[in-house]
């Protein structure tokens, strides 16, 4: 684990465990019984059976999770684009039963001033619907209300329709003026009676709020080592070196898929990795040093590093015959005096992956 993470985690346990709460175990990055997730995305993941079940110790529980979310994979990667999800990241969570929605409220206080926060310059976004959830901490941080959109203090769990969260953010003020999130607070309903109460938060997020880097790709464990290799830290190489990484860090593959959807996540990652490569002709070995690097920082082990690299070169392989058959294709039907209209509708059935990619090969 990257060891400027071992400071946000370590104050975070202790404030956790100096309130009674317990430690339990994350789940493994390829959850094995929640079929409502590819992978592991949340703190929450590992901690439904513990919520549906009632099983919740009186004084929460705590964990530190791993965590990859895929949705920013729809479109390729390129430098300068706007994005929802990291990716890969670690999370540090708690959940705590219904009947303590209130009083928790000051241990996530002392959790999130064990930082070296100062309360001065957070404050919390509530919709107005939801003063439980405020009625602790506004003794602590300034609460503005309706700021958003309705439906960003909602939250689905993949539970069932019942199961539904309502929840409000922290915000931590910038040396710039601005204020960024550092993690929301949510209380869990199933058929509108209050199960749970959950509060998470990005180690990498803190770790780029706290430390005020302008480059929030920095906080990442795959900036120093993008750096090493004198590569640039931006979104696109830091977000498909890591989520490359990760993903095979679980030992899935393009044959060994453990659920059919598996096999178009990962094309889709390699892609945007084999166009990385071609746009910035970057060598093999620099590629899989960076991996390597990568994978034995965050999972102690790149013992798929084989596996991910001839998965690898199998997409290299197909995106590249692809664009020179396009290519071919579309000199020959010029040639024949075809029209564009009707050279474009046959690219677009016949070669599916020059159409996504070539755009951003060509910039």
């Amino acid at each position: 684990m990257d060891l400027r993470y071992e400071l946000i985690k370590n104050n975070f346990f202790n404030t956790c465990i100096s309130n009674g709460m317990q430690e339990v175990f994350p789940s493994s990055l390829l959850p094995e019984d929640d079929k409502t997730v590819y992978f592991t995305s949340a703190t929450i993941t590992p901690l439904k059976p513990m919520l549906m079940r009632g099983l919740i110790p009186e004084d929460g529980v705590f964990l530190h999770q791993q965590c990859l979310r895929l949705q920013e994979l729809n479109e390729p990667f390129y430098d300068g684009m706007k994005i929802r999800y990291p990716g890969y990241f670690n999370m540090l969570g708690t959940l705590v039963p219904g009947n303590r929605v209130v009083d928790f409220q000051d241990v996530v206080t002392k959790i999130i001033l064990s930082q070296n926060i100062s309360p001065d310059n957070v404050k919390v976004d509530a919709s107005s619907k939801d003063s439980i959830l405020v009625e602790r901490f506004q003794k602590y941080f300034p609460v503005q209300y309706d700021t958003r959109a309705e439906k960003s203090y909602n939250w689905v769990y993949g539970l069932g329709d019942s199961v539904r969260g309502r929840g409000i953010t922290f915000y931590l003020r910038q040396n710039t003026g601005e204020y960024k999130r550092i993690g929301q607070y949510i209380a869990i309903y199933n058929a509108g009676s209050l199960i749970g109460c959950e509060y998470g938060v990005g180690i990498e997020v803190l770790l780029a709020r706290t430390r005020q880097y302008k480059n929030e790709y920095e906080a990442f464990s795959i900036g120093p080592i993008l750096q090493r290799y004198n590569l640039k830290n931006n979104f696109a190489n830091s977000h498909i070196f890591s989520t490359v990484g990760s993903i095979y860090s679980t030992g899935i593959s393009l044959k060994n898929n453990p659920r059919e959807g598996y096999k178009k996540i990962l094309s889709k990652a390699l892609l945007n990795m084999v166009v990385l490569k071609r746009k910035y002709s970057l060598s093999d070995d620099l590629i899989i040093s960076i991996l390597r690097d990568f994978m034995q920082v965050e999972f102690d082990s790149s013992k798929w590093l084989n596996i991910l690299f001839m998965d690898f070169k199998h997409e290299e392989l197909r995106l590249n015959e692809q664009i020179n058959r396009a290519n071919y294709f579309i000199k020959n039907q010029i040639y024949l005096g075809k029209n564009k209209q009707y050279i474009d509708a046959k690219i677009a059935t016949t070669y599916p992956l020059y159409v996504r990619y070539q755009d951003i090969l060509s910039k």
